[in-house]
């Protein structure tokens, strides 16, 4: 009984320094959940860690992009949103995070052509092959 009187106080320091890392944690995960979450289109609320892993769908996954398109395009920010960015309707665009990764659904052709063909060039990410393509002559092989 004497020995568990002593090991109780022990406890005190390290029960002080798990509250402490706890709160540090969950205030350092506030501040960037509220720097990371300006200026992106609408989409599903994401979960922590996970993010929207368990909202993409599996089955017919262009049924529910349909209706998110529905959904998150009669917000009033959407709309303000998708005008300023693709003049387009809203719910043309919807953001998904999964597992840290963020990713674009476009819903209409509109929207597709205004970020994929008009301003490719700043959302494409291939690498350039400086060996493959310019040193060897690869690069002539694929012209557009």
């Amino acid at each position: 009984m004497e020995r568990n009187r002593d090991l109780i106080p022990a406890l005190y320091p390290l029960l002080l320094t798990l509250l402490v890392s706890l709160a540090l944690g969950w205030m350092i995960y506030r501040v960037t959940q509220n720097n990371t979450s300006q200026r992106r289109p609408p989409g599903p609320r994401r979960r922590w860690l996970v993010g929207n892993l368990f909202d993409f769908p599996t089955l017919y996954p262009w049924k529910t992009f349909n209706d998110w398109k529905t959904l998150y395009g009669t917000n009033i920010d959407t709309f303000a949103y998708a005008h300023l960015i693709l003049h387009g309707s809203p719910g043309d665009v919807v953001y998904l995070e999964m597992l840290g990764k963020p990713m674009l659904i476009l819903n209409s052709m509109d929207a597709i052509n205004d970020l994929l063909d008009k301003r490719g060039d700043i959302y494409s990410c291939r690498p350039t092959l400086t060996m493959g393509g310019e040193l060897v002559g690869l690069d002539q092989v694929t012209s557009s």
